[in-house]
This record gives structure tokens, sequence and C-alpha cells, in this order.
């Protein structure tokens, strides 16, 4: 399988030398990235060092490379649709922070992207369904439609979330740590449940008893109520947030087109076996495969782009691919959800 050559990867693992991060932390790295909430027993077992040890690590990677704890919650399973929105603009450059600071503050908004090529932005709205979106829809394109050039509107169906296995240098051999969120089957929430997952989205790693503390939910039952929703799929698992800037790797987006169906099995499991691929994203209305990667540098992006063409070969449309330049805003749960628990 064409995977990243020695050369970049030798490079990325330079950098992540240079930050102190070695062999041992990127292996703590990946281990919290799998699941978040692993124990600190299995964490010095694996790394054959004291949990005290451990801990002062993880405190560590907190200031730099670890930039939170995300609950992965199955948000199209409790009625939550998400749909993204590509821009082009046609603007001066007031205009642009106008339409950027709405999206900054609007509470529909999940994530926002800026990025180069063909677009401006990406970025994710929140919504319950078609109507709900149109209602945002029409509220931002009467302020800004005039110095929107183009846009392009889809919908996921499915996210999938992929570990970052260049840390340990493996391909998956397992589906640890692979999350894939969708609506297949849809289930209704209490308030109390709803509240739950508002305070744990960005606090993956939390102990009971601190959830507890702040939701003023017994111990009890956050344990069986985060154990349950586990099991109905509403909680895919926790996962570090790792900071891919301190990390010194670039961000890349590739939408590939294709004439015929024959190859996406090859090209699914092309990216499943890449350790810089992050995500694979299937969408209504988009292109025929779609996934996100992090890259060292351009020629690195090249030759993973150069590899889809390969495996492509005359199969391929069209291969657009874009770098994202800033992350402005990510969030994990809707606050007006999180508004109705309280």
């Amino acid at each position: 399988m064409l995977i990243t050559n020695m050369g970049f990867y030798g490079q990325a693992m330079g950098n992540l030398e240079s930050k102190g991060i070695r062999a041992r932390e990127r292996r703590l790295l990946y281990m919290l990235e799998v699941d978040a909430r692993v124990r600190l027993a299995a964490l010095s077992s694996t790394l054959k060092i004291s949990k005290e040890a451990c801990r002062q690590k993880i405190a560590k990677m907190e200031k730099g490379a670890v930039a939170g704890y995300q609950t992965i919650i199955n948000l199209p399973k409790i009625g939550v649709e998400s749909f993204r929105v590509y821009v082009a603009l046609s603007c001066k450059r007031e205009e642009r922070q106008a339409m950027l600071d709405f999206l900054m503050q609007s509470k529909k908004i999940w994530w926002v992207l800026e990025t180069n090529g063909e677009w401006d932005f990406d970025f994710v709205v929140w919504a319950g369904g078609n109507w709900e979106f149109w209602l945002f829809w029409k509220e931002f394109y009467g302020k800004f439609g005039d110095i929107i050039k183009n846009c392009r509107i889809n919908t996921y169906t499915e996210l999938v979330f992929l570990p970052r296995t260049f840390l340990v240098r493996s391909e998956r051999e397992d589906s640890r740590g692979i999350r894939r969120y969708d609506a297949k089957q849809r289930i209704s929430l209490d308030k109390k449940e709803m509240l739950l997952l508002s305070d744990i989205a960005f606090r993956g790693r939390d102990s009971f008893a601190e959830i507890s503390k702040r939701t003023r939910l017994s111990i009890a039952y956050v344990s069986q109520t985060m154990r349950k929703l586990e099991k109905q799929g509403v909680i895919l698992g926790y996962r570090a947030l790792i900071d891919r800037n301190y990390l010194g790797l670039d961000y890349y987006k590739a939408d590939v087109r294709l004439s015929s169906t024959s190859k996406l099995k090859a090209l699914e499991e092309y990216v499943l076996g890449e350790p810089f691929a992050i995500y694979i994203d299937n969408v209504i209305g988009g292109s025929s495969f779609e996934f996100d990667f992090l890259a060292v540098s351009s020629d690195h992006a090249k030759e993973i782009l150069d590899s889809v063409r390969a495996i492509c070969g005359s199969s391929l449309n069209h291969l657009e691919f874009f770098q994202i330049l800033g992350e402005f805003k990510l969030a994990h749960f809707p606050p007006q959800i999180s508004a109705r628990a309280l």
C-alpha cells in the first residue's frame, strides 16, 4: 500500500523531537487520542514509567500538544444535522471581517476554517433539519449575499475520525480510535442526559466526581449514563485534541470526483492506511470521496495527492484540494440544545 515515505516521516518526527516529544511521549499522545479516558495504570504499564511520571507528562502535554479532550458525540443520532458551507468572497477587508465576526458569534456555527484556493472559508452549521438550516441561511445570505462570489452547501451523512497513527508509525490494524458518526437510528434524550453531554463535550478526560460536581448530578448517575450512552452509540469515544500547529504540521482537505465507483474501495483503504489522514467526510451533494490530512510540507502533501491520482487512474475526473490557513472556531455541542437542557 502507498503510504507516506520515510523521508517525510523522519522530518515530522524531527519536528516533534525539537519540542521534546520523543517516542514515549508520542505513544502517550496516541493512547490519549485513541481513548482520552484511559487509566493511568494502563498508561504506566505501556510506557513503563510510574503513574506520577505519567501525570507529569500529561500535564506538560496540556501546555503544548494537547488542546483539550473531546467527547465524540454522535449528534445526528440525537437529531442534530451538520451542513457544510464553502464560500468564495469578493469584498473589502472590513466586509470579510464582518462576516467572520457573525460566524464566530452565531450559536448555530460549530466549525469555521479559513482556506486558500477556490474557497475563502469553510464553516459548518448545526440545525435540526433542512428548514432550520434554511432559516439560518436566509439570515446569513441576507447579510452577506452581496459579497459572496460563489458557495457550495453539503449535508454531512457520516464523519469518520481517524487516529494520528504517524505518532507511533503503525498502520491501523484494528478499529480502535476509528469512530464513525451517522444517523442510522435516532434516539431521544431527556434534559439530564443533554446536560451531561453538554458538560463533557470538551472535558472528555474528567473524572466522574468532577463532572458530578459541575452538573449537580450524582456520581452514580454520571457513570451509569455515560456507559449507557456509549452502548447506544451516542458517545462514540473520547480523544485528546492534538494541536497540529504545535507539532509543525499543515492541514489539507481533498475532494475526489470519480467517473465510476470502481476505485472507491481502494481509495478508502489507502486513506485508512495513510498515517497522516485524519478524517473521511461523507456528504450529500459533494465529491465522490473526501478526506482531510496533515502534512509536514507542501511536497509531503503533493506526495499524498499523487498517491490518490495513482490509485484512481483513469477514473479520476477532478481532484480539488486546499490548505487550511486558520481554524477560528471549533465547538463540540450545540449551545442552543444545552441551554434547553438547563
